[in-house]
């Protein structure tokens, strides 16, 4: 497929075209696209990064920017290569493709660095490099795949396009582990394999009209997740929509597991295996109504166990359908052992962990604590992480269900906070879990984030009360994308 700066483009969608200038781009927005200034105005063009020169017609002002076109690429960026990825330009998944990874990771900084400054009203944030990684493909442990059906029998099981509901069938995705691709193929093998369809009223979980086989009931999987554990081998596949009853759904399994068995052996000679079959329910929120192992939720495991069993930096975590699991676990280790840096605990320290998901973070932290109590409001994850900590025979570390700005109040009242980690999700903490936090002075308050943004608003709440942003470390977690993960440490002023 050729790329979008190939060849000329004209304005078009209605919109009123003006006359096509000169613009470099000079950095990229939170979407990804490229930023350049014509006339003192930003101008938003898809597809450029920095570095790039090229001939832009404005196709729409909006009120402090325009929206532009590029009509011809006039001078490349010396950080511009060829996409390794063949559907760069089908799928939204990977903004970055075509730039350098060194350029990636300078852009990420510049971008920690200028929301820090611009919105947390810091000055000059102490700030390391963007802690890289080594081999930066296939580092998704999880995989979500849409599943669409088209006319007759045309199945898509893919990703979304870039700002599209459409889905782009991706054989093969560069950032995602291998078992995901082999589930994927078998699933979009067995669609494909059903009689001829016909239209019926059938509509998937987005109120899509479906196309169901002649003679039979095709399944209506709107959704494939794969979930591999990088460090056992062990393969998990959730199949929303899926109805336990489900004709072909013993060949369907028998299809994937014979997909992974296939694949080489991974690390020092592990292989991967499908362990776990998990039907999602839709709308109804059933996954049938035969018997079978509940996993979470409106989960029901149809074979195998109801969950997989994975290892990182010398611990054993299992790991349910749902709940929240770092998604590259070689940069995973990475954010572990900076937290703990953060932390610098003695062994006579009160650990809050908030947002704690399956409790990572507050069992790498437990070894060096008092004690360590995590706080998650998705139950199931809250008895992940007290299993965790079963398993890894950790009697100081202990995990409650419920939203961190109601049970941490409470939980003061019976122990003192000498640390808190943060891990909050992309919309960042609420004012008032943060004013409780800092009335509590704790020592050090230790935060990771996934959107610099946020965290920016959030930093300058906390050093607005009393506390001093001593250094931050970003992370790339997510390679090829714009989004990059941030450590913090904050530390009380008279501390």
């Amino acid at each position: 497929m050729c790329s979008p700066l190939d060849g000329a483009g004209t304005a078009g969608g209605g919109i009123a075209a003006f006359p096509a200038g000169e613009l470099e781009i000079l950095d990229l927005s939170d979407d990804g696209r490229g930023i350049g200034r014509l006339d003192g105005m930003a101008v938003f063009v898809p597809d450029l990064i920095p570095g790039d020169t090229a001939l832009v017609t404005v196709t729409a002002f909006k009120k402090r920017y325009a929206v532009g076109k590029t009509e011809k690429l006039l001078r490349r960026s010396p950080d511009r290569i060829p996409p390794a990825c063949p559907y760069t330009w089908q799928c939204g998944g990977c903004s970055l493709q075509e730039m350098e990874y060194a350029a990636q990771l300078r852009i990420k900084e510049r971008h920690v660095r200028e929301k820090l400054m611009r919105i947390g009203g810091m000055r000059e944030p102490a700030l390391q490099p963007v802690l890289a990684m080594e081999t930066p493909r296939n580092y998704r442990n999880k995989a979500q795949y849409a599943v669409e059906y088209g006319k007759g029998a045309e199945v898509r099981v893919g990703f979304y396009g870039a700002g599209s509901r459409r889905t782009a069938d991706i054989p093969c995705c560069r950032i995602q582990a291998a078992p995901a691709d082999a589930v994927a193929d078998a699933l979009r093998r067995f669609l494909l394999s059903r009689p001829a369809a016909r239209k019926t009223g059938a509509a998937d979980a987005r109120g899509k009209a479906q196309d169901l086989p002649a003679g039979g009931s095709l399944p209506l999987i709107d959704r494939l997740t794969v979930r591999t554990a990088f460090e056992t081998g062990e393969v998990m596949a959730i199949l929303a929509g899926a109805e336990e009853k489900m004709p072909g759904l013993a060949r369907l399994i028998a299809m994937m597991d014979e997909a992974v068995a296939a694949l080489p052996p991974f690390g020092d000679g592990a292989e991967f295996s499908l362990e776990s079959v998990i039907l999602q329910g839709g709308a109804t929120g059933k996954a049938g109504n035969g018997a079978g192992s509940k996993a979470d939720g409106n989960c029901l495991a149809a074979a195998g166990k109801p969950v997989i069993a994975e290892r990182m930096g010398g611990l054993d975590f299992e790991v349910s359908p749902l709940s929240f699991y770092q998604v590259n676990p070689v940069q995973a280790r990475a954010l572990a052992a900076q937290v703990v840096k953060y932390a610098a605990l003695s062994g006579g320290e009160t650990v809050f962990d908030l947002y704690c998901g399956v409790g990572s973070l507050g069992l790498f932290c437990a070894a060096g604590a008092r004690r360590v109590i995590g706080v998650e409001s998705a139950r199931q994850a809250v008895s992940d992480a007290n299993r965790n900590a079963v398993i890894n025979g950790i009697v100081n570390a202990a995990f409650v269900c419920g939203k961190a700005e109601q049970a941490l109040p409470e939980l003061l009242e019976e122990e003192r906070a000498d640390v808190v980690i943060l891990d909050p999700p992309r919309a960042g903490c609420s004012p008032e879990l943060l004013r409780a936090i800092t009335e509590a002075a704790p020592q050090r308050i230790v935060y990771a984030s996934c959107d610099p943004a946020t965290l920016a608003r959030d930093v300058k709440q906390i050093t607005g009360a009393g506390y001093t942003f001593t250094e931050g470390t970003p992370i790339d977690m997510f390679p090829h994308t714009l989004h990059v993960e941030t450590v913090v440490l904050l530390q009380r002023a008279d501390a």
